[in-house]
C-alpha cells in the first residue's frame, strides 16, 4: 500500500510539473530560451501592423 502511494505521488508532481511548463510555454515563457525562432516570428508579427 505505501509503494502504490508512493508511485500516485511520483505521478501526481511529474503530471504537475508538466502542467506547469505547458501552461508555461502556452505564455511563452521558454520561447526566447527553447526556440528562438518562434520569438523571432512573434516579435515580427507584434511589429508588423504597428508600421
Amino acid at each position: 500500500m505505501h509503494d502504490l502511494l508512493k508511485i500516485f505521488k511520483t505521478i501526481l508532481y511529474a503530471a504537475l510539473f508538466l502542467g506547469l511548463y505547458l501552461l508555461a510555454d502556452k505564455y511563452g515563457l521558454f520561447s526566447k530560451f527553447s526556440s528562438p525562432t518562434r520569438f523571432v516570428v512573434t516579435a515580427d508579427t507584434k511589429i508588423i501592423p504597428g508600421s
